[in-house]
């Protein structure tokens, strides 16, 4: 900052320091009674005398010096009353976002191409997308079919989850859909959370058929555990295209059925204080998740700052130059043209 050049300033810090500018009058009053004081008293005769020994003009030039005085005394008041100048700046403040655990169902019924390519991988692309939009969000992944194993804990290190879903495969897991056990592992990764709010999207595309611990069991677990539990079908009811592997490595394509235990899945959901969808399509399952990530959104508190900076210099500078030239004008200035 330059210090001769007067800033703009928003506010004064010290506005009490105005009072000085009160006694500013007295100041005057004073310096021109001083002045009369000063001058000799002379009797005169005629009017040309009296022009050329004290004129208007001759008159004020002795009172600058005071009015000089009188101007840096304003810019003192004006430093001492402390000028800011004020900065706002918005700032995050770090909030405990949404605990999320995604258990997915890798059962070799998830190969089924009623949805594109198959079954999982739509279901690993629309987790990968939800993930990515939970950038404030710890978030795991449970995988399960006949038994379970928990593939990612909760995590903000979302590029290594990302790897890990685009990693899972038909697992060398036993075979079968092992709902509850799912269920019951993705609890147990949330029970402990300090997050103030907890969800499990749970998703499969069968019955439960497998597992020591029966879905609604483990649904009681999260609900106990304050844990929302989202739940989806995913696949059509019915016959849909399942790849058979010849022995010469091609595929043959066979019509096989298969049905969703849609109550169960209701009923988990509405235990818990979550929501059943079914998803028929790629797009309906991008979309369900998209739904789920509107509805669970981490709240995030900004709070607005105000930084003041001091810009009294210039003003004290000024003043100095008043005095200065006060000064020069009374003792250098007026001695010499008297």
């Amino acid at each position: 900052m330059n210090p001769f050049v007067i800033p703009s300033f928003d506010r004064f810090a010290n506005p009490e320091a105005f009072g000085i500018l009160l006694i500013l009058p007295l100041i005057w009053l004073i310096q021109v009674w001083i002045y009369r004081k000063r001058q000799p008293v002379m009797i005169v005769s005629g009017v040309k005398s009296l022009k050329t020994l004290d004129s208007l003009i001759g008159k004020m030039f002795h009172l600058i010096p005071g009015l000089i005085q009188v101007i840096g005394a304003v810019f003192v008041s004006i430093a001492l009353a402390r000028p800011q100048i004020q900065e706002k700046s918005q700032e995050r403040l770090p909030q405990e976002g949404v605990d999320i655990m995604i258990a997915m169902d890798v059962s070799r019924s998830m190969e089924a191409e009623d949805l594109k390519p198959n079954r999982l991988e739509a279901a690993k692309k629309a987790a990968q997308d939800f993930v990515t939009a939970r950038s404030r969000d710890r978030v795991g992944l449970v995988i399960y079919s006949g038994e379970c194993i928990t593939a990612c804990p909760p995590t903000t290190q979302h590029a290594l989850l990302q790897n890990v879903i685009q990693q899972v495969d038909y697992q060398n897991l036993e075979d079968g859909t092992a709902i509850g056990l799912g269920l019951a592992n993705a609890v147990n990764r949330l029970k402990d959370s300090k997050a103030k709010s907890k969800v499990i999207i749970l998703l499969t595309d069968g019955e439960n058929n497998a597992g020591f611990i029966a879905p609604q069991t483990a649904a009681e677990m999260a609900r106990q555990k304050k844990i929302k539990v989202y739940t989806i079908g995913v696949g059509k009811n019915g016959l849909a295209p399942f790849p058979m592997h010849t022995f010469d490595g091609s595929k043959a394509y066979q019509q096989v059925p298969f049905s969703i235990n849609e109550d169960l899945l209701r009923q988990i959901a509405s235990q818990t204080g979550g929501m059943f969808y079914r998803a028929d399509s790629r797009e309906s399952l991008q979309q369900i998740y998209s739904e789920i990530d509107r509805l669970e959104k981490s709240t995030v508190e900004e709070r607005i700052q105000y930084r003041y900076t001091e810009v009294f210099t210039p003003f004290l500078v000024w003043a100095l130059m008043c005095l200065t030239i006060s000064f020069l004008f009374r003792f250098v200035i007026l001695r010499s043209v008297l």
